[in-house]
């Protein structure tokens, strides 16, 4: 009986020994997955929002989809707007480019703002305008050319 418990208690040892000499240190086992850590490097999406790298492979994620849309406006300018869920950026034909955040308006209407509020963009169904410091610097716009993603 007491030759039984020691030969037992010698075959746990030993099997205990051979486990950790045979199964490595990173093994998922003994430490659980490896951690991932990913730079903190952004990507600009055309709508102007950012997207981080996500995933074990540390890619960027998706942007979210947006639209382009290209305005005739008053005056015979043009404007072109990439709207995105919440967002739109603006290329005016002087090269100056804008980013405005989305804020809640009456239905139907979309209505984006500078964080500073000296510049804003209006639009709602095929048409919009913009303004600048209050003053309408684009009128009367209307949807010349659309592009989805």
């Amino acid at each position: 009986m007491i030759k039984n418990l020691v030969i037992a208690v010698v075959g746990i040892i030993f099997a205990s020994l051979l486990y950790i000499a045979f199964v490595p240190a990173t093994s998922p086992f003994v430490n659980g997955p490896t951690p991932i850590a990913c730079t903190q490097e952004a990507k600009l999406c055309p709508d102007g929002s950012a997207v981080g790298r996500t995933g074990p492979k540390c890619e960027f994620a998706e942007c979210p989809p947006s639209s382009t849309v290209t305005y005739n406006c008053a005056g015979g300018r043009s404007l072109v707007a990439t709207f995105g869920a919440s967002m739109v950026g603006l290329q005016l034909p002087d090269g100056r480019t804008f980013l405005l955040s989305e804020e809640q308006t009456v239905e139907g209407e979309r209505a984006f703002f500078t964080i500073d509020g000296a510049f804003s963009f209006w639009a709602r169904d095929y048409s919009a305008f913009f303004l600048e410091d209050g003053v309408e610097t684009f009128s009367a716009c209307v949807v010349a050319d659309l592009t989805y993603p």
